[in-house]
């Protein structure tokens, strides 16, 4: 039998799957040309959502951010326009609009993963330097103390 927090957390999760359903659905109804515009958009966040492993969600929040500020101006422009309509097609068929969303969403995951990638540098060479740090402690304390030390090595036993 299920516990009564799995419930309510499986209770949570239909009301939300609902009422986006029934936000987007209204979106849609309402206002068509944001709508289509909205789906263009985020093309590039659906597809790094579907061909993500489960464990990369970070990849494309990222991405997610980063087409949202490109989104800004094609947005501005459909709402500025008389005719909603015919400006969305318009912006549509321009292909720097979605030449710019792809290489934001380009720009997202590069950047994500330059920043990864400098982490680990930047973690690597603070650990070496508190090895070195802690190696030269050690050699001074060996020194100030009179100390010898042999060689530390690991005997095993291979007999079978």
């Amino acid at each position: 039998m299920s516990s009564p927090d799995t419930i309510a957390s499986t209770r949570r999760d239909l009301n939300f799957r609902w009422w986006h359903g029934f936000s987007v659905g209204l979106c849609v109804v309402l206002e068509p040309s944001f709508s289509l515009l909205g789906a263009l958009l985020i093309l590039p966040y659906i597809i790094a959502r579907v061909f993500e492993k489960p464990d990369e969600a970070e990849y494309s929040r990222v991405i997610a951010a980063y087409i949202g500020v490109a989104a800004i101006y094609p947005c501005l422009a459909v709402w500025s326009g008389a005719n909603a309509w015919e400006s969305c097609v318009r912006i549509l068929m321009d292909p720097k609009t979605l030449l710019i969303d792809w290489v934001a969403a380009g720009c997202g995951w590069f950047i994500f993963e330059a920043s990864l990638i400098t982490l680990r540098i930047f973690h690597t060479r603070r650990q070496d330097h508190i090895t070195r740090g802690l190696e030269n402690r050690r050699e001074h304390l060996i020194r100030e103390w009179g100390l010898t030390t042999p060689h530390m090595s690991v005997h095993v036993d291979t007999k079978d």
